[in-house]
């Protein structure tokens, strides 16, 4: 008796040369979920838009959506990063 053996499964091209940015994706709302969770915020929205991930279209991530108390959260952890990132102000 013999046992069928069963090629592995085709991948189409665009799968194939899309792989890396998709993997890109996936890590980018990775990282955002992670550093939103430093920050005691969770989109649990946020999701890689598996639609635009095509050969002739960039990936692109959906943020979702969520509550406005959550989005005033988001903005202040935004704001407060970016004042932390400019340089002091020397006076002049």
């Amino acid at each position: 008796m013999s046992v069928a053996v069963h090629p592995p499964p085709r991948t189409s091209l665009v799968t194939r040369m899309t792989q890396g940015p998709r993997r890109d994706a996936v890590a980018a709302v990775d990282d955002l979920a992670g550093a939103l969770a430093l920050a005691g915020i969770t989109l649990p929205s946020v999701a890689v838009d598996w639609q635009t991930a095509s050969f002739s279209s960039p990936i692109l991530v959906d943020l979702g959506r969520a509550r406005p108390d959550v989005v005033e959260q988001l903005a202040e952890v935004i704001r407060r990063g970016a004042l932390a990132e400019r340089p002091a102000s020397d006076g002049c």
